[in-house]
């Protein structure tokens, strides 16, 4: 019910929904196994089991219809930060965008670095990325964003909040730009130059900004939760130089917590600049501005055009960005989908938190599409994936010049569950197949108690009005009259 609420536009039209998944249920999703679903009060137990794999369906086909919901992969956020192996740390959840896995009571306090900006001789074959200005950058705002703690933290509504950023003092040093940065480079996005460029900044990023609360604990305190033993025997302690780990074992860390990548959609589009670390999502394209006065509700579509790749063209002495070669036309759209997560894999592997993201697909991404790019998003380690098609029922504020209705629906999927229900109190077992049929409106269940074949001995389940066994070598069915 949950997975599929998005479906009914009606519903939950102005929040965006995730569930999470962890490494047992990609496993049994890979070997096609049974997943056993568990839920318990003090009154009754509902056990429920069901393909892995038919489960995993039902959520790309919602997703594929109205891009809801995202994916994130617990394991992977709660094994590679960090804090690790801090027993009283375990991420449950996270901030509406993604990028912040929080313990309770923790804050997002965020800030972004323009990477596009530090490329010198821009478009020309002796262009390069200027590391000693960015490494003054990083140095600034991560103390930056460290005294902003100190500036808002008496802010937070509530005392457990207050003591948290007291105890942890978090900050999310993040990145955008990366598409107008590879145009710049003349790299193509995700290409095998581009991949090793971020790689090096993202190596550089992490242990300055390591080495930089490093040095401020020094002047003033670590964090008071500060465990070097912990942190440096993290699995993701392995990023850090040995000058880093020095430093850190020698003054501490005056922070928990130090890059967090978010969409920085706003701040990005008045840079004029590609968001986070997604490719352009067209090179033209329709944006919708929707009014926030409750009366007028007004709504303006406008044409936006990429300033790089503009510049570009005319560096190039094109006519239009169409006529840019085709390693300088890369889009979300054109991108393999392998390609984008090779990227942001990379981008991860420096990220003790998380990444927000989207997989933007063209309208003829099929479900089977999603669920690949679930599966593989969790192969590379990626701690959550996000998938939007266009044209799909639920429009973006993104779009195509030209909105139309989805060319390319996918077929809902049947799921199938055997379920057990105990009645504590009264110490009764009941079991049900129960077959749910997908459809716009969401899960329409149809559940019967438990039957056994008369002709085969498999399970007895209801379609179309109909009993027949789920065993399709066999013809037995009873229906209404």
């Amino acid at each position: 019910d949950f997975a599929t609420s998005k479906l009914d536009l009606e519903k939950i039209n102005g929040a965006n929904i995730s569930v999470s998944l962890g490494d047992e249920f990609m496993q049994a999703v890979e070997k096609d196994k049974d997943w056993d679903l568990h839920f318990e009060t003090p009154h009754e137990v509902i056990m429920k089991t069901v393909k892995a794999r038919e489960l995993l369906d039902v959520i790309s086909y919602s997703a594929h219809t109205v891009g809801d919901p995202g994916v994130v992969f617990m394991d992977n956020m709660n094994n590679y930060h960090m804090l690790s192996e801090y027993d009283e740390v375990n991420f449950t959840a996270t901030n509406p965008c993604g990028e912040q896995p929080l313990m309770a009571n923790g804050s997002c306090n965020l800030g972004s670095i323009n990477l596009s900006a530090f490329v010198r001789n821009p478009f020309e074959d002796n262009a390069y990325f200027d590391y000693n200005r960015f490494t003054d950058v990083v140095k600034e705002m991560t103390l930056g964003l460290d005294d902003m703690l100190d500036i808002l933290g008496d802010r937070h509504a509530l005392e457990a909040q207050r003591q948290h950023v007291t105890d942890w003092r978090e900050i999310g040093l993040g990145v955008m730009g990366l598409a107008d940065f590879a145009l710049k480079m003349k790299n193509a996005y995700g290409s095998k130059q581009f991949i090793k460029n971020i790689d090096s900044i993202m190596k550089e990023m992490i242990n300055i900004s390591a080495q930089t609360s490093a040095l401020r604990a020094k002047e003033t305190e670590p964090f008071p939760k500060f465990d070097a033993d912990k942190i440096l025997s993290s699995s993701f302690s392995n990023v850090f130089t040995k000058q880093t780990r020095d430093m850190i074992r020698k003054y501490g860390l005056r922070n928990s917590r130090l890059l967090s990548i978010a969409p920085t959609g706003s701040i990005s589009n008045v840079l004029g600049i590609s968001g986070g670390v997604e490719p352009f999502y067209m090179l033209g394209y329709n944006r919708e501005i929707k009014s926030v006065d409750m009366v007028s509700d007004e709504t303006k579509i406008i044409t936006v055009f990429e300033k790089t790749p503009k510049a570009l063209a005319k560096h190039m002495n094109v006519d239009h960005v169409d006529d840019l070669p085709d390693w300088a036309k890369v889009t979300s759209a054109n991108l393999e989908f392998r390609d984008r997560a090779k990227v942001q894999s990379t981008i991860q592997k420096y990220v003790d938190t998380a990444i927000s993201s989207t997989f933007n697909l063209s309208n003829d991404a099929s479900v089977k599409d999603i669920t690949d790019i679930y599966v593989t998003a969790w192969k590379h380690s990626l701690k959550g994936a996000t998938v939007f098609r266009n044209n799909c029922a639920k429009i973006g504020i993104l779009t195509g010049k030209d909105k139309d209705k989805d060319r390319n629906p996918g077929t809902p999927p049947s799921i199938t569950l055997e379920e057990k229900w105990l009645n504590k109190k009264e110490n009764t077992l009941k079991e049900y197949v129960n077959t749910l049929e997908i459809s716009m409106s969401g899960a329409k269940s149809n559940k019967i108690e438990k039957e056994t074949c008369p002709v085969c001995g498999d399970i007895l389940v209801k379609q179309s009005g109909c009993t027949k066994c789920r065993n399709p070598e066999c013809v037995y069915e009873k229906c209404a009259i």
